[in-house]
């Protein structure tokens, strides 16, 4: 029914790609499913005529909750009858390693991409092995990093980032309740409308599943100065070029077909995005908390 292929050069990411042309998401065996995704991070799931629909109803499930759609105050757009799946980024711009919701306590444990219309070219989402990223670091930074937590600023945050940090929308009052049970976070409040918002978390958590340091968080998106080192010394551009670069040796770029999915351990692996010029190009999110 199916065959497990490398997806590119690197140890991590496989393709699950369908044998059979009647073959269907919902006919792939969870324990399967769940093996790959320990063993290898990331698995591109191609050849199963998966429609829109097919992607709820098969992320969900290895779902034991599914986040709802919290970036809409970020250039995302919703999917019509899903209130749990949006659009990625709209812009066409180059997005830098990242995992997702890596600034947040509310960072999701799988994360999900379906291709639902690729571009004519480029566009290509790309993953980074963070465990292997971590491996090749420069020895300094990677000390800096095993010693020291790095910490998120968000200084003015408006009612529509708010559940990015507690999970749903909510008023003001119920917000700062929210943010105060939160491990790591810490605000202040601006004005009746904005919160500052800060979160101290490890720059190389170890991964769900290997339980070894994995260097996969938000600092390379993060370009106006909003994460620091939390001794208070900033995350020079020099860290920044060594990141980059490390990140480059492992990238594993994904060309869409229409009706790919991919399925994401989000504590280990990054990704991001090639630059493209076709604004039809249409890829579609949703986050979950794992149920394995």
């Amino acid at each position: 029914m199916f065959t497990i292929e490398s997806l590119g050069t690197g140890s991590a990411g496989r393709m699950v790609r369908a044998t059979d042309d009647r073959a269907a998401p919902r006919d792939l065996p969870f324990d399967s499913v769940v093996d790959a995704l320990r063993e290898y991070g990331a698995l591109l799931f191609r050849g199963f005529g998966a429609a829109s629909s097919d992607f709820a109803t098969f992320t969900d499930r290895f779902a034991r909750a599914t986040l709802g759609r919290l970036h809409l105050g970020q250039n995302r757009r919703e999917v019509p009858d899903d209130e749990n799946t949006s659009t990625v980024n709209l812009g066409m711009h180059h997005v830098g390693p990242h995992a997702e919701l890596g600034y947040s306590p509310q960072r999701p444990d799988l994360l999900w991409f379906y291709c639902a219309r690729p571009p004519d070219s480029g566009g290509e989402t790309t993953l980074f092995d963070g465990i292997e990223v971590w491996r090749r670091l420069p020895e300094p930074l990677r000390e800096k990093c095993a010693t020291t937590d790095i910490v998120y600023s968000f200084e003015a945050a408006g009612r529509e980032d708010w559940p990015l940090f507690t999970g749903v929308p909510a008023d003001r009052d119920r917000t700062l309740e929210l943010l105060a049970a939160e491990r790591g976070v810490s605000y202040t409040i601006s004005d009746k409308d904005t919160i500052s918002i800060s979160y101290r978390v490890s720059a190389a958590k170890p991964s769900r599943f290997q339980g070894v340091p994995a260097f996969a968080n938000s600092i390379i998106p993060n370009l106006s100065g909003g994460v620091t080192f939390a001794d208070g010394t900033p995350v020079r551009s020099g860290d920044r070029l060594s990141i980059l670069r490390t990140c480059n040796e492992v990238m594993t770029p994904i060309a869409w077909q229409q009706g790919d999915i991919v399925m994401i351990d989000n504590s280990r692996m990054m990704h991001g995005r090639l630059p493209f010029s076709d604004p039809s190009r249409e890829v579609h999110i949703r986050m979950a908390a794992a149920a394995f």
